[in-house]
């Protein structure tokens, strides 16, 4: 089985396009998928970035929605972000130029991501975990369990039942 879409990429540019609140930015990457599969020509509005933001504020990861892309070749893109975390503020991305990002796609149902093999990708561990991560936020909130001494008759995806 193939990834679905995934870049490594190296963040070489950063302009705040959001008054100073880095909320939305033009940025370009440096891009590679190592397996050799995926091309900087495949990057679409829609797809996400996760970039390695620990040189602004230690321990970070900060995601990113690509909201339209510019110039774009099979190594590198420009593309404008809008800033997704919510566990903390919109870094400074001037910080991260030179630091390490993955470009991705979610799945089409359940809107899950691809995992991968920084070692393969040349990216730091924490990008991985973070993908993991995410995925597993997605499937627990997803989940619910009901309760009762028969299975429900009509079971829904996401759906465990625990016998009583």
């Amino acid at each position: 089985m193939r990834v679905k879409f995934l870049l490594g990429a190296t963040l070489t540019s950063a302009v705040d396009q959001s008054a100073g609140a880095w909320t939305t930015v033009t940025a370009t990457f440096a891009v590679k998928d190592w397996e050799g599969v995926n091309l900087g020509t495949g990057v679409a509005a829609g797809d996400v970035v996760w970039m390695d933001t620990g040189a602004f504020e230690p321990g970070t990861v900060t995601e990113y929605s690509i909201a339209a892309v510019g110039a774009k070749t099979a190594t590198s893109v420009t593309v404008t972000l809008s800033f997704t975390t919510t566990d903390h503020p919109a870094p400074d991305l001037s910080y991260s130029v030179g630091g390490k990002a993955v470009i991705t796609r979610k799945t089409t149902n359940k809107g899950l991501f691809p995992l991968f093999s920084p070692s393969v990708q040349q990216l730091p561990d924490k990008l991985a975990f973070y993908a993991q991560n995410r995925n597993a936020g997605i499937a627990d909130a997803e989940t619910t369990v009901v309760v009762g001494a028969t299975a429900p008759a009509n079971p829904v995806p996401g759906q465990v039942w625990v016998k009583t």
